[in-house]
């Protein structure tokens, strides 16, 4: 299988800082996957998903959003704590990228199109609530 072979190529091109070549692996994967017959190994690398997105929301911040807005929409129809707060972890890194570019306007507006589609579960109301209130913390990446 060829996905072994793109996941390392993909981590090479992360850690030598190399967005681009890191999407353009991603992308290759990507198509691999579209033409399998499983639809469901499509969300199979999701690992290599979040890696890519976000190795690259500096340098290609409309594909990051292209990707973190796939993971969201693929987690939204489950239900329950851990799926509501996976979704809030994806939007939570989106927020900063929609900022800086400068589309605080379409956030509000997904934000809102969300809570009218899922108004009737209220744990996630509760923690799309929170989303709000909290600031966004800045991970401290931790020196090699």
């Amino acid at each position: 299988s060829a996905e072994p072979h793109y996941g390392v190529l993909i981590e090479m091109a992360i850690s030598d800082k190399e967005p681009a070549e890191a999407l353009r692996w991603y992308d290759r994967l990507c198509g691999e996957k579209k033409q399998s017959p499983h639809e469901y190994s499509w969300s199979g690398h999701g690992a290599y998903a979040d890696r890519v997105a976000e190795a690259v929301a500096q340098s290609h911040p409309e594909r990051s959003l292209e990707i973190y807005r796939r993971k969201i929409e693929q987690h939204l129809p489950q239900t329950g704590t851990s799926a509501y707060e996976t979704v809030a972890g994806y939007l939570r890194k989106v927020q900063p990228i929609m900022k800086a570019l400068d589309r605080e306007q379409d956030w509000s507006q997904w934000i809102q199109d969300i809570r009218q589609r899922y108004h009737n579960r209220p744990k996630f109301m509760e923690i799309l609530d929170r989303l709000h209130k909290r600031p966004i913390l800045v991970a401290r990446k931790t020196r090699q």
